[in-house]
């Protein structure tokens, strides 16, 4: 013990000896620690070969590394997606372009997750004309890649996954010979408004949902059978979700219900950002685990999209659960020359599979929400409708 009023003695060890331990024959660090010491003494060279010595030996995680392939759906034709935020990704076809993926990047940020995120979008483009035309941008080390092809598959031949397997595949193969650990999802997107009411096409007089319900079952039909894709991203499956639910109106032509989201832009074709956002959640927690719900309703790219925190709050609570096994599932294959076919509706559930969350992310790492972070509340409306706005031709195609 010591006795009251003695200070005690210090024991002193010797830094230099340490310092040429760690250091060894290389003497680079010495310059990157003069100034490590803001305030105080000035360290002895003993202690900056120690300090030179640490800053040697740690090296940052490289950050995670992700591509968007797709079109207008992807870059965000028709809304403020857009050009949100460009500055945040990197567009390897120099076009400015923020989208789904400047998003995607914000989102990362907000949850502290470290991700270099990549996009090589064009309007009207299928897979095909990707792999055709942007090859040599595609082939590089990829750790994930993500694949958006056609709104219905295919132009000429809608509905048919024909033309979309035979790219996606080729895509993933030229990804898979770069990074082997690459991980590659199709992404599948939702009901165009104008196929669905509209005389004339696959769609037309179906249900809402069963354009979305046939992408999806195309895309999940491809990634059962081969091994390089991992589980389709079910955005259609999230819009659904939010007709189902009453969060967003399942008819933009007869006008838009009071206090509903109308999920699609002027031309009922494209998304409009609360769509898009829609769709970003969705990939967000389907590639790095996750819960949307952590970001709340005030989080950043919403308010700057001008998205009611409510509408916010309902949105991910939806891209969540279109991420949980029993909202994405396919009931049956092509077969007999039958299509595929898969269901969000309540009355066809048929769980298949684990729930959907990216292996890419250890376990250990996948945030959850907080109960105190987000509402349980349904938000309804009344049967009201407000008139629609006069629509014009769009300028995109998918």
């Amino acid at each position: 013990m010591l006795a009251l009023g003695r200070t005690p003695r210090t024991v002193r060890t010797t830094p230099a000896k340490a310092g040429v331990q760690l250091l060894g024959a290389s003497k680079r660090g010495l310059t990157a620690v003069t100034s490590f010491v803001a305030t105080g003494p000035r360290p002895s060279p003993g202690w900056m070969l120690v300090l030179a010595a640490s800053a040697l030996f740690t090296t940052p995680a490289a950050a995670k590394t992700i591509l968007f392939v797709g079109n207008s759906f992807t870059f965000g034709a028709g809304s403020a997606v857009q050009h949100y935020h460009p500055d945040r990704v990197t567009d390897l076809n120099k076009e400015r372009i923020g989208g789904v993926p400047a998003l995607f990047a914000t989102f990362a940020e907000e949850t502290k997750q470290d991700w270099k995120v990549s996009l090589e979008t064009s309007p009207g483009k299928d897979l095909a004309w990707h792999l055709a035309e942007k090859r040599q941008v595609i082939d590089r080390k990829w750790d994930v890649v993500l694949l958006q092809g056609y709104s219905t598959l295919d132009a000429a031949q809608p509905g048919d996954p024909t033309a979309h397997a035979a790219a996606a595949r080729a895509l993933a193969a030229l990804v898979k010979a770069r990074n082997a650990a690459a991980s590659i999802h199709l992404t599948s997107t939702w009901s165009r408004a104008d196929l669905t009411y509209r005389p004339g096409s696959r769609w037309s007089g179906q249900p809402i949902t069963r354009m979305a319900d046939d992408l999806y079952a195309a895309n999940a039909q491809i990634s059962a059978t081969d091994p390089m894709f991992g589980r389709p991203i079910p955005v259609g499956t999230a819009w659904n979700i939010a007709i189902r639910n009453g969060i967003a109106d399942g008819n933009p032509f007869d006008g838009i219900a009071y206090g509903k989201v109308d999920l699609w832009t002027y031309d009922q074709y494209h998304a409009s950002s609360a769509g898009y956002y829609l769709s970003a959640l969705t990939v967000f927690g389907a590639v790095t685990g996750i819960d949307p719900r952590t970001l709340g309703p005030r989080e950043e790219a919403a308010a700057h999209l001008g998205l009611d925190p409510l509408i916010t709050q309902q949105l991910q609570r939806i891209a969540e659960e279109a991420l949980q096994p029993s909202s994405v599932v396919v009931v049956s294959s092509v077969a007999a020359g039958r299509s595929n076919q898969a269901s969000t509706s309540p009355d066809s559930f048929r769980v298949n599979g684990r729930p959907f969350r990216s292996t890419f992310l250890p376990s250990a790492t996948r945030i959850q929400p907080s109960g105190i972070e987000y509402s349980s509340t349904s938000f309804r409306s009344a049967p009201l409708k407000r008139m629609p706005m006069p629509r014009s031709s769009s300028a995109w195609s998918k």
